[in-house]
């Protein structure tokens, strides 16, 4: 009895050892697989253009990234030009021919030049852990399914492509503004689920064209909001211009 005992705690322990190794091994593979950890954190520019369905609304929207100094999003809705944009100096943001000065902030976007998930970027870091949770399923791909950040509430769970080692969805708890029949706006709690599709070669790493985004109310499971986007051109560590910092 004893030894079956030993056996057993033996076990579980190999198996917990193992478990944590597949979680860290996995995120590895998924950072070789489309260019190698040093290659995406070189990354300082990023622009990238295309098209996005906001709950069935169609725009154009570029963005355009200069790590650490700007952040900006340039949409084109029937027409109306509409920006947000962040840099060292402030935070704006332009709609209905209006300039708005924010209080927001580049740190809240920080390694948004490649990293979808910001949890993904801390990995290796003081604090970060992940756990293997098994084999799943996503967007009709075989995948391994883990938990990163799994002490915070938003932990974030990710899917990754058994064959392919690539990122194919994401999940996260948080909550986003919702515009109720009074014309109020409520903060509803939902899963943000993204699937990542069309990965290609940009300068020697490998992006999503293409990312589907679902809100799913935690309460009711109903879609709350949906935001589609499919790039038509993705460039890295290009010059960025100066037009491009002001708020015009």
């Amino acid at each position: 009895m004893k030894s079956l005992i030993l056996l057993l705690i033996f076990f579980l322990a190999c198996n917990s050892y193992s478990t944590g190794q597949n979680a860290d091994s996995i995120i590895e593979k998924y950072f070789t697989a489309i260019g190698g950890y040093e290659k995406i954190i070189s990354v300082q520019t990023f622009v990238s253009k295309g098209k996005q369905v906001f709950d069935g609304t169609v725009s154009s929207v570029t963005t355009i990234i200069d790590e650490g100094k700007l952040w900006r999003q340039d949409t084109k809705i029937n027409g109306k030009k509409e920006f947000y944009l962040i840099t060292q100096k402030g935070a704006w943001q332009y709609s209905n021919h209006l300039l708005k000065k924010l209080d927001d902030s580049l740190s809240s976007k920080e390694k948004s030049v490649y990293f979808l998930e910001s949890a993904l970027y801390e990995y290796g870091k003081p604090g970060f852990n992940a756990t293997f949770i098994g084999n799943d399923t996503a967007d009709g791909k075989a995948c391994y399914k883990i938990r990163a950040w799994e002490n915070l509430n938003e932990s974030l769970l990710c899917w990754f492509d058994t064959a392919t080692n690539l990122l194919i969805k994401t999940s996260v708890k948080t909550s986003i503004g919702v515009w109720q029949k009074d014309g109020s706006i409520k903060d509803v709690p939902v899963f943000k689920n993204t699937i990542y599709r069309d990965y290609k070669n940009t300068d020697g790493l490998l992006y999503a064209f293409t990312y589907l985004n679902k809100g799913i109310s935690l309460e009711t499971g109903s879609i709350v909001r949906t935001i589609n986007f499919y790039a038509s051109q993705i460039k890295i560590n290009r010059p960025v211009n100066e037009r491009y910092y002001k708020p015009e």
